[in-house]
């Protein structure tokens, strides 16, 4: 039983590093609170620069793999279509990846000074009741 553990731990490192490598501002906060916090990040809309991203983004990968080479057109439709799945797939996650990637950095920021903002005020009402 306790080797099935093992590789769940693990695995959370392996998140925590790419959360902290990913979203470094998580580190202001404890990691009970990451989840929570990225669900509000997430929620975030997406700026004009963003949503303009996203289009060239999704339309220039379709552009690529709108193109016919030789190797495509001797197979049937089907594989056509399912290897352009299957390529479109890594292709977005570079081209607009970093566009969500953004966005939820962008949240993240606002929701963390949303935070502080709470938190000082309420320093400050607790500073005035002790007066």
């Amino acid at each position: 039983m306790a080797g099935n553990t093992a590789p769940h731990r693990h695995t959370l490192k392996i998140d925590r590093i790419a959360m902290m490598w990913l979203y470094p501002r998580l580190r202001e906060l404890p990691p009970e609170a990451w989840e929570s916090m990225l669900s509000k990040a997430r929620d975030t809309d997406f700026d004009t620069a963003e949503r303009v991203g996203v289009i060239g983004g999704v339309a220039f990968v379709a552009w690529l793999l709108g193109v016919e080479p030789s190797l495509l057109t001797m197979q049937p439709p089907f594989i056509v279509h399912l290897l352009r799945f299957v390529l479109a797939l890594p292709l977005l996650a570079a081209f607009v990846g970093p566009i969500y990637l953004r966005r939820t950095r962008r949240g993240l920021d606002r929701e963390l000074a949303r935070r502080e903002t709470c938190t000082g005020n309420a320093k400050a009402l607790s500073g005035r009741k002790e007066a």
